[in-house]
């Protein structure tokens, strides 16, 4: 199956899916890795990644629809330890690379979004590439926006954009890339951020992470717990006084 089929038919199955099966989908350019064929390497491709909260029977059951999207190159979903799954491409994340993350909050996935993502992928040159379909819904967008510091529950879907290569060398231009590719997302954006998958520094960036009202209630907790702002090396909050 081509890579718009599969993509169709994963969006289609996460609208039926169990609270407890979570599923991503990568466009990708398969990595050597040995569980992979070498014929794939180098190629483009589509990885479904799920993790279940429940059983393994259970699991084993919800999880298999996803096998009739395509013959898989490679099929690893299985019982595993959740730290394994955590770590399966650890080894491919070397130390000294340059990585740059964005993402778009999504409300849908329609056909010309996946058209788009596509041709956006294939317009990069970054060695590594990657873009990242998270499905959301579900129980997380059962509880109301203002429960937790989260608040973007109504997006159907969050898309995290990665750019990744071993120096410095063209780099700006893979970062550019990446935030191109955000802004063609725009006609199906949700507006806002996701503070996790955000490289750029900036207050801009870390305040569309959240709607006013939650974002008044981290610096009101800031100003409690670190006035002076020692914890700073993230995509901070700042306190009131502004440090």
């Amino acid at each position: 199956a081509s890579a718009v089929e599969g993509l169709r038919g994963w969006r289609d199955l996460t609208a039926t899916m169990p609270d407890e099966l979570t599923t991503l989908a990568n466009i990708l350019i398969a990595p050597p890795v040995p569980f992979l064929p070498e014929s794939a390497h180098g190629r483009l491709i589509v990885g479904i990644i799920g993790v279940y909260a429940g059983s393994v029977e259970d699991g084993i059951k919800a999880a298999q629809p996803l096998r009739t999207l395509a013959e898989p190159l490679a099929d690893l979903m299985g019982p595993m330890p959740y730290t394994a799954m955590q770590s399966l491409l650890d080894p491919l994340w070397t130390a000294g690379a340059q990585n740059y993350f964005t993402a778009a909050l999504l409300d849908r996935l329609t056909d010309q979004t996946i058209d788009t993502l596509l041709a956006q992928h294939a317009a990069g040159q970054a060695p590594v590439r990657e873009l990242h379909l998270h499905h959301c819904g579900g129980a997380m967008a059962r509880i109301p926006t203002a429960a937790t510091a989260f608040a973007h529950r109504n997006a159907a879907y969050v898309l995290n954009i990665i750019a990744r290569s071993p120096d410095r060398a063209g780099f700006a231009e893979h970062a550019g890339w990446a935030r191109a590719t955000h802004q063609t997302m725009d006609p199906w954006s949700t507006g806002g951020a996701y503070v996790n998958f955000t490289s750029e520094p900036g207050q801009d960036k870390v305040q569309a992470s959240y709607p006013p009202d939650t974002y008044a209630h981290l610096v009101a907790a800031k100003d409690r717990y670190d006035p002076t702002n020692l914890f700073q090396l993230n995509q901070n909050i700042r306190p009131s006084a502004g440090r």
